[in-house]
């Protein structure tokens, strides 16, 4: 029961009144009934009276005290409870990490195929004038096995450039490598087993050879910025 209600508290007043009456009145009766005067019998009456309403405002007082701590403990629960609710409804959703695995990896793929196009196009320019269509063809899947660091084919058949001399094949070479941040001296075997010409020479020769800086004296000079230069080849 509230006992902050109104018509609670008028309706626990007139109990606790009507009870009082009644003990005090039957108090007075029995000091009577042993032979004690009207005055006395008057004043235990107003005694026990006075002792009901003392003890009424006593329980009243622990009562709403109780209460009160009751009340304030179901309030911080339920504030406690939305504040939970709250918390897991604005939680972010789990993270499907095989979707962003997956979409990091369609990312990194596009990115490399177009970089891988930009350095076809380029072997296409710089050495398609000098070997046959079916040479190019082959030299572009030997270029794509660089590129994706997978190992040559098994039959692998070398190309011959015609007119370009073995300095221009060695240019190529480092400037494949230097496009693809590899070390210039693993493009080596590469060389040897594409390029007919190198196939019999040694290794710590080519490569020497990999970098001239007065390569601009030949067919195939050596790029330091390929994106650059072929953008300035459409410009």
């Amino acid at each position: 029961m509230n006992l902050r209600n109104n018509h609670s508290y008028i309706i626990l007043l007139a109990i606790v009144v009507v009870v009082g009456l009644l003990v005090a009145m039957l108090a007075r009766l029995t000091i009577l009934a042993k032979g004690a005067d009207v005055g006395t019998a008057n004043l235990v009456f107003l005694i026990v009276l006075g002792t009901c309403a003392i003890f009424y405002l006593v329980v009243l007082s622990v009562s709403s005290g109780v209460i009160d701590i009751f009340s304030h403990k179901q309030a911080f629960r339920r504030r406690q409870q939305d504040s939970d609710i709250g918390v897991i409804s604005n939680a972010p959703e789990a993270i499907d990490f095989t979707r962003v695995k997956q979409e990091a990896d369609r990312k990194y793929f596009d990115s490399q195929k177009e970089k891988l196009n930009l350095f076809l196009h380029y072997t296409q320019n710089a050495l398609g004038p000098y070997i046959t269509e079916v040479e190019l063809s082959k030299l572009i899947h030997y270029v794509e096995c660089y590129a994706w660091q997978q190992p040559l084919p098994d039959d692998l058949h070398p190309v011959k450039p015609e007119r370009l001399k073995n300095a221009d094949l060695f240019h190529f070479g480092w400037n494949m490598a230097n496009y693809y941040g590899q070390p210039k001296q693993e493009v080596v075997p590469w060389l040897k087993s594409v390029f007919v010409p190198l196939a019999e020479l040694e290794d710590s020769y080519i490569k020497g050879k990999l970098y001239d800086g007065q390569a601009k004296r030949y067919i195939i000079p050596n790029i330091e910025d390929l994106e650059a230069y072929m953008s300035e080849q459409k410009g």
